[in-house]
């Protein structure tokens, strides 16, 4: 009898290796689907903001009117103040803040902006945090904290203090081209 079980249980076993194997693949594949999702709204958020600053003089509200550029994004009104703005879409929750800096040339006030990223549900809807600028470099993170949606590692900082050290968990990647 015990002969007879033996493929059997082989069979099994294959065959449960191969549904790991494959709920493991689809659960990598959605969660590069979000941070490529993510990073796509990053950069309509980035065009967004240098259409509203072209004009050249200040925007207080500038994350506000950024984030309601983007249709795909709900704003999160209870948690913006200030000059933060919030908003998410279904994978990321997405943060915005105005900054003014003076110009090296001619020492005048620009405009600028910081955004930030970071997964709705860490570990189910992405892994990774980005921030981008007005210099318009896009930064990704390994999200070490693990930071997720409101509960956990929020809100973060504007502008992440480890970025562009040495060795630190970021690096810069490509912007998506907007179409």
């Amino acid at each position: 009898m015990a002969r007879r079980l033996g493929p059997w249980l082989f069979l099994l076993l294959l065959l449960l290796a191969i549904a790991l194997r494959w709920q493991e693949g689809t659960h990598a594949e959605k969660l590069l689907s979000g941070e490529a999702r993510a990073s796509a709204t990053l950069a309509a958020l980035h065009q967004a903001c240098r259409s509203l600053v072209a004009d050249g003089r200040p925007h207080p509200d500038l994350g506000r009117r950024a984030l309601e550029a983007v249709p795909a994004l709900r704003p999160l009104p209870e948690l913006s103040g200030g000059l933060v703005a919030y908003a998410a879409d279904d994978v990321y929750v997405f943060g915005v803040v105005p900054q003014t800096q003076r110009a090296e040339a001619g020492g005048r006030t620009q405009s600028g902006w910081i955004l930030r990223a970071w997964p709705l549900r860490f570990g189910t809807t992405g892994d990774r945090e980005y921030q981008i600028g007005d210099d318009g470099v896009l930064w990704e993170g390994q999200n070490r904290l693990g930071r997720s949606g409101t509960d956990h590692g929020f809100p973060p900082v504007f502008p992440e203090p480890e970025i562009g050290l040495p060795r630190a968990p970021w690096w810069q990647v490509k912007l998506p081209v907007q179409r």
